[in-house]
């Protein structure tokens, strides 16, 4: 849901009213066309996201 464009929690909204809830779509994309993927790990200190791409891009 998070990675959902224009998605923020009542919290966030709150605490940044001017925020516009791109940056995890965007961060996403970014990390797919470099074919590599970005999720949310759990982490008990708050918000944990896991990126990974590869060390080389394979051939086309």
């Amino acid at each position: 849901m998070v990675f959902r464009r224009f998605y923020r929690r009542a919290d966030a909204r709150r605490a940044d009213p001017a925020g516009t809830g791109l940056g995890p779509a965007i961060a996403r994309q970014i990390a797919h066309a470099h074919n590599g993927t970005l999720r949310i790990a759990d982490h008990p200190a708050g918000t944990c996201m896991v990126l990974q791409l590869p060390l080389q891009v394979p051939p086309r």
